[in-house]
């Protein structure tokens, strides 16, 4: 396997990880992956987006990915009860 992200530094909040690192291409890229994990109450993730706008502003010239399991729906409607799912 090759390794495309050299790991300079890794740390935790409250609610996410962060991974940073420099891209192995020409030039190496400065990369930050957070990893979100899911919350359920507003309050939760109000802290959540706060502690990572406070990171992304102390690194304003790195490119960011976030990924997570967000769980996040506009409406009512689009929540999908277990009963509704289908396998098969």
């Amino acid at each position: 396997m090759t390794e495309v992200l050299a790991s300079t530094r890794s740390f935790n909040g409250k609610y996410f990880s962060v991974i940073e690192g420099v891209k192995k291409v020409e030039g190496g890229v400065q990369v930050t992956v957070v990893n979100v994990y899911y919350q359920r109450s507003l309050k939760d993730k109000k802290v959540l987006w706060n502690e990572i706008c406070e990171v992304r502003e102390s690194q304003p010239n790195r490119v960011w990915c976030v990924v997570g399991d967000f769980n996040a729906v506009r409406k009512k409607g689009e929540r999908i009860k277990r009963e509704d799912l289908v396998f098969g």
